[in-house]
């Protein structure tokens, strides 16, 4: 009879009572990731070096002779050619600016056909020191500067790298909130179905069928990664890659024909995937960095391309 009466007023529940509902949840989106890129790590990892010594001296208004540089017989004429082209670009834009009178740069021709007759019609001047030969070369050609300098390093080596795995940006900020408010909501539920009244879990289904729900919650919230999880998953991506690694090392020095004393020295490496990209890169800097006393910076800019 006491069961009978309990249906009865369950049957009589239902009739006049919205069957109550489980509550679902979403599933979360993993956190947007990406793998580092090759050129991620080269900034990171093969950044460039440069220093350099300079006393007081001035270019503009100057002329220079650019002299063959030496100590690599790939890298060298390479770093000569360069290294005149891009003070040949700068001086054609400065001078538009500065109406002509920026500075003046000896052509290499003449360079080469006045150091041949010193060398023809002065016996000694191979046996000359550096210095002085490049005394008497820059009086030769009538310059006030002679730049030379010698490649130290140009070598292009396979290189093993690895590159990693990161998020993308506010990816990881946004999972972990996501994440905190799913295990809450998960909580918030469980605590309702676990205080329902018997009637109402048997309006749900049952008991079992609400214990079965409790116990299904459980373990969505134990199986749902967390962003610990995440962190340590992505420790583990690894991706081995062999690239070409090329290396560069030059070093450049400005002499002072009158006096015979060296007013600028400068020393730049560079690390990257491309032997010509990279000595161009280095000869931007080296011109910077000798013009920069004398104009404006961003006139001295050459190219995008570092």
């Amino acid at each position: 009879m006491k069961k009978l009466a309990l249906l009865t007023v369950v049957i009589l529940l239902s009739g006049c009572v919205a069957t109550p509902k489980y509550t679902t949840f979403k599933e979360l989106t993993p956190p947007k990731s990406r793998g580092e890129t090759t050129n991620d790590y080269l900034k990171k990892n093969l950044f460039p070096a440069n220093s350099q010594w300079t006393e007081e001296f001035r270019i503009k208004g100057k002329t220079i002779g650019i002299d063959t540089f030496t100590g690599n017989e790939n890298g060298s004429p390479l770093a000569t050619q360069t290294i005149t082209r891009r003070l040949l670009d700068i001086k054609k834009t400065l001078d538009k600016k500065n109406s002509g009178n920026s500075f003046n740069i000896v052509d290499r021709s003449t360079l080469r056909k006045r150091k041949d007759e010193l060398e023809m019609n002065d016996g000694g001047f191979v046996k000359k020191d550096r210095n002085t030969q490049l005394v008497l070369i820059g009086k030769a050609i009538s310059a006030d500067y002679l730049l030379d300098g010698s490649v130290t390093e140009y070598t292009n080596a396979q290189q093993m790298i690895v590159l990693k795995t990161h998020y993308q940006k506010g990816e990881r900020a946004r999972y972990i909130k996501d994440y905190n408010k799913l295990m809450a909501d998960i909580d918030t539920e469980i605590t309702r179905l676990e205080n329902l009244d018997l009637p109402t879990q048997m309006l749900m289904g049952g008991v079992a069928v609400v214990q079965q729900k409790i116990e299904d919650l459980r373990r969505r919230k134990a199986s749902t990664v967390s962003i610990e999880q995440y962190d340590e998953e992505f420790k583990k991506k690894r991706f081995n890659e062999s690239l070409g690694i090329a290396s560069i090392g030059v070093t450049a020095r400005l002499i002072d024909v009158q006096t015979g004393e060296f007013v600028w020295l400068y020393q730049d490496e560079h690390r990257g995937l491309s032997l010509m990209r990279g000595m161009q890169s280095v000869a931007d800097k080296l011109i910077e960095k000798m013009l920069e006393k004398d104009f404006k910076q961003e006139d001295l800019k050459l190219t995008k391309n570092r």
